[in-house]
This record gives structure tokens, sequence and C-alpha cells, in this order.
């Protein structure tokens, strides 16, 4: 994957993190901290590591704005 393909798959994650309801957020954030996290329970195909990432800083992100 090229830079401009992970540029495009880390947005795509911090989209589909801001599309999820507030309750969902909850569940994946404590899943991603406690390292119970299983991109089965969320995906049907495995994630890019890219996409990933844009999911964690956007739920990084969102949780510091609800402080």
């Amino acid at each position: 994957m090229d830079t401009r393909d992970k540029k495009l798959e880390y947005g795509r994650g911090v989209r589909w993190f801001r599309r999820l309801p507030y309750q969902e957020r909850n569940v994946l954030g404590d899943q991603l901290v406690l390292g119970d996290f299983d991109w089965r329970d969320w995906f049907e195909e495995k994630p890019s590591a890219a996409f990933l990432r844009g999911v964690d800083d956007a739920r990084i992100w969102w949780e510091m704005e609800q402080e």
C-alpha cells in the first residue's frame, strides 16, 4: 500500500468511527484500550492497519472532547 492509499484508508477509518452511535463508540474504545478488540466483532473483512489507526485516532480525539 503506497502513501496515498494509506491516507485514504486512514480517512475511511476516521469517518467510520464518527458514524458510530455514542454507545458503540464507548464499547469500541473500551475494547481498544483494554486490549479486548477483535476486528471480527466489528468487520466482515480484516481492515488495514492504516484504517485502524484512523479509527483509534478518531476515538482518542472524541474522548478528549468528552472531558
